[in-house]
């Protein structure tokens, strides 16, 4: 993947009705779900402080992973709905998992 910075800060995108709307839903996760390897759902939840991203541009993006799963094919990878960038940002990663009931 080539990716640079277009040096823009965020703005409202499609399929979202503001800018804090998009950053809360886009940025801010604060619950996660995984599959164990046991086949039953996990659950954790992060903090982090805001992150301040600019706008982001891809040449060229290819995920092989993501052709090999059948999620996307190669000309869809080459339209993203949105690229942010970001400083290095620390997380707080709030332990342990839980189960999901």
């Amino acid at each position: 993947a080539e990716l640079r910075d277009a040096g823009e800060p965020l703005k409202v995108l499609d399929g979202f009705s503001s800018l804090d709307e998009l950053k809360l839903i886009l940025t801010q996760p604060v619950r996660g779900f995984y599959q164990r390897l046991d086949g039953r759902i996990g659950t954790y939840q992060i903090w982090h402080p805001e992150m301040n991203c600019t706008l982001g541009a891809a040449d060229d993006l290819y995920f092989s992973l993501y052709e090999r799963m059948g999620l996307l094919d190669a000309s869809q990878m080459r339209q993203p709905h949105s690229i942010f960038l970001c400083p290095n940002i620390g997380f707080d990663i709030h332990l342990p998992p839980q189960l999901v009931a």
